[in-house]
């Protein structure tokens, strides 16, 4: 079933990108993510965890090692089990430079976050354009640019690898944002859905875990895909994200816990 949206764009219950978007992706997350042919700890990421090929840190070990062939093919398996969990927060058939765009910074950020951001509100409301100046933004103070983008920190701090990253990923966006949506079909659909682990389909079906505020930055429960809370302003430190808007909080408290529109009937 589907609806058009004020601006004239076709709504569904979930979408999926067309092999055009996904080509856009896998060449963009090569160059952002490096290639690692052996599995090792990645000091830099949420965790630290276990980091091998372009980015993979599900099911592998470190110390293994695999060609670039085989990490090629893990990575466009997983652009599609991420393309699959976004699809379900994303109502709106897209240009593929957008859809691209929000699967790149997925890849990097987690489906959770990317599902509660504002990119994805405004391609909701058909404001594609919007979305992707979302993706970073900044103000000058004191005659400097401060960058106030979204998911631009790690660890609490500001990282120019990140601000890189989503300049990258909005240039994408915008490079065709006023192409003609092409429209999801259901065999895809199923397709998209049918390509997610159990493991991922249950963690889908589930209920966040609420965010802490410790030190001005929102950490992450035991979910996987919920990444730090990025604050919407470096002078405003204490914040959570949340309902595609930043809410203020005191330090030690819970944020409201981030609530993605998965929709559970695909998994029936």
């Amino acid at each position: 079933m589907s609806a058009r949206t004020g601006t004239g764009v076709r709504k569904t219950a979930i979408t999926v990108a067309s092999a055009a978007a996904i080509a856009m992706v896998l060449p963009a997350v090569k160059k952002s993510e490096g290639y690692w042919p052996t599995v090792k700890v990645d000091t830099i990421g949420t965790g630290r965890p276990c980091t091998g090929g372009y980015g993979e840190t599900g099911d592998v070990k470190c110390g293994e090692t695999h060609t670039e062939a085989y990490w090629s093919a893990r990575l466009e398996k997983r652009m599609r089990e991420y393309d699959a969990r976004i699809g379900a927060c994303i109502h709106v058939d897209t240009p593929d430079s957008v859809r691209a765009a929000m699967l790149t910074t997925s890849y990097n950020a987690g489906t959770g976050a990317v599902c509660e951001s504002p990119m994805v509100a405004r391609i909701n409301a058909g404001d594609f354009r919007g979305a992707c100046a979302a993706l970073l933004t900044s103000k000058i103070v004191d005659g400097k640019r401060v960058y106030t983008g979204w998911y631009i920190r790690a660890q609490g701090k500001v990282v120019k690898g990140l601000i890189n990253r989503r300049r990258d990923d909005q240039k994408m966006c915008f490079s065709g944002v006023d192409q003609k949506p092409k429209a999801s079909n259901d065999a895809a659909i199923k397709d998209a859905a049918d390509a997610l682990p159990a493991k991922a389909k249950e963690s889908l079906k589930s209920e966040p875990e609420p965010l802490k505020v410790t030190e001005g930055v929102a950490k992450p429960g035991k979910r996987p895909d919920i990444m730090p809370v990025q604050p919407s302003d470096p002078y405003d430190p204490y914040a959570c994200f949340g309902a595609s808007r930043y809410v203020a909080m005191e330090a030690g408290s819970e944020c409201p816990p981030a609530k993605p529109a998965w929709h559970r009937w695909i998994f029936k």
